[in-house]
């Protein structure tokens, strides 16, 4: 099975999966582990040519793959990108995320305008 490539950024990954239609789609592949698109079609009751755009987006993001099998196109799951995504996320919670020097000066400057907020960070 093939995917795009290496095209993934976290924001990117996020945005692909902020779609109920696209959740909706990982939902089923991770229910049936493959499908073409007639029966995602046909599950969804959407036009063919909405369905195959939201797999492009998915495929783009490396998020599902797709196999071609003659005239038919299986589309499946990456694990891994989902497990990418999902790390990347926790590491932001857990305050492994780089923020770039200048927002947190601007931050640590606007706190001395604002008495709740010390400036100081969370101890994790």
């Amino acid at each position: 099975m093939r995917t795009t490539g290496n095209n993934f950024s976290l924001e990117g990954g996020l945005k692909a999966l902020a779609e109920p239609t696209r959740l909706t789609i990982l939902a089923l592949l991770s229910r049936y582990d493959q499908l073409c698109v007639g029966q995602l079609v046909d599950a969804l009751g959407l036009p063919q040519a909405g369905v195959s755009q939201h797999l492009r987006v998915l495929r783009y993001q490396g998020i599902v793959k797709v196999e071609r099998e003659g005239q038919w196109a299986y589309y499946a799951i990456v694990p891994e990108r989902i497990s990418q995504i999902a790390k990347k996320v926790q590491d932001i919670t857990k305050g492994d995320y780089q923020i770039p020097k200048d927002v947190v000066r601007s931050l640590e400057t606007s706190a001395i305008e604002h008495p709740r907020n010390t400036g100081k960070t969370r101890n994790r």
